[in-house]
């Protein structure tokens, strides 16, 4: 059961503690110590003070660059995989020592052809609206000392002689304080999609690029869907069944959690060219409806907006969709 609903679990505490800290006063204040204290203890990271080491991230337009000009695939971290490194649950994806070790070995054996990308945090967050400054620094404080030291030494260096690419190509519009970062970061993807054979691994629900057309240009799309949620269970199947499905020359998108990550990583040690977009098709989606929060996107499963998760079959959508396998839905 914990399994089951660790997803709708951390996300009814989230709720309570926002609850709380708007209408218990003595919680409002424990809070705002905790913020006061959160921020001391961050400050000379996003200070850039003498001896505070933090990682240097890709640009959003290089990182696109960079996976185009190199046919490079990409494993993205975001605050949930880097969770997952950390010990602590994922929204839908229960923690454990595998895929935590899977996790670490992406960050630690980095290939050639594969950029790892992390967020840009752990030094200055000015790239990220204000109102997600506290909750980005939280998240470094917790997180810093594990993934400081399940990075490879080679992004330590200065300069780095590793690269690091921004995860934040599948996210240009919600958090970032650029507001025209969004449009360039979506002209790249279309771009990059552009007279491609795309084979695309996702859950049940996602339907990644229907209904927009961020896919217009492609040569042709196959689809593979997989469970919704709790994808990592099915790992092995899930490579086996791409592996079969997928064509030296495709374009494999992958939107999956953190089964992508790992699955990019594992792919392009293979040969393929795979690319963890995440939420890529979701953000596409609230920039054209014009949302200044994350909301339900009809017939969009999205993770992270309650009671958008529970999305129902088409008729005739597997056929209309070219959906080549299905894993455990």
């Amino acid at each position: 059961m914990k399994i089951l609903y660790s997803g709708f679990l951390m996300r009814v505490r989230e709720k309570m503690a926002r609850v709380r800290r708007r209408c218990d006063p003595f919680y409002k204040a424990k809070w705002a110590r905790i913020r006061r204290e959160q921020i001391a203890a961050n400050a000379p990271y996003e200070n850039g003070e003498e001896g505070y080491w933090h990682p240097a991230v890709m640009g959003l337009e290089e990182t696109m660059e960079y996976i185009t000009g190199h046919r490079a695939s990409i494993a993205r971290f975001g605050d949930g995989e880097m969770a997952l490194v950390c010990g602590r649950e994922m929204l839908f994806e229960p923690a454990n020592e595998l895929i935590q070790a899977r996790l670490v070995k992406v960050l630690q054996d980095p290939s050639p052809d594969c950029l790892v990308a992390i967020p840009d945090i752990f030094g200055s967050l000015s790239a990220y609206k204000e109102r997600d400054h506290a909750f980005w620094r939280e998240v470094a404080l917790w997180s810093r000392e594990r993934m400081y030291a399940a990075m490879n030494e080679g992004y330590k260096t200065s300069p780095p002689r590793l690269l690091l690419g921004n995860p934040y190509i599948s996210r240009p519009y919600m958090n970032l304080a650029d507001p025209s970062a969004a449009q360039n970061v979506f002209g790249a993807w279309k771009a990059l999609f552009d007279s491609k054979n795309i084979l695309i691994v996702e859950g049940r629900f996602s339907r990644f690029g229907i209904g927009n057309d961020l896919l217009d240009g492609a040569k042709s799309i196959r689809r593979i869907w997989c469970p919704p949620r709790f994808a990592f269970a099915r790992y092995d199947e899930i490579h086996s069944v791409v592996k079969h499905e997928a064509k030296q020359d495709d374009l494999v998108i992958l939107a999956l959690g953190a089964t992508a990550t790992i699955l990019a990583y594992d792919l392009s040690k293979e040969g393929y060219w795979a690319i963890d977009t995440g939420h890529l098709d979701v953000e596409y989606m609230w920039m054209k409806m014009g949302a200044t929060e994350k909301v339900a996107i009809p017939g969009r499963y999205v993770s992270e907006v309650t009671g958008a998760q529970e999305q129902k079959p088409e008729d005739g959508e597997e056929r209309r969709y070219n959906v080549v396998a299905k894993i455990g839905c």
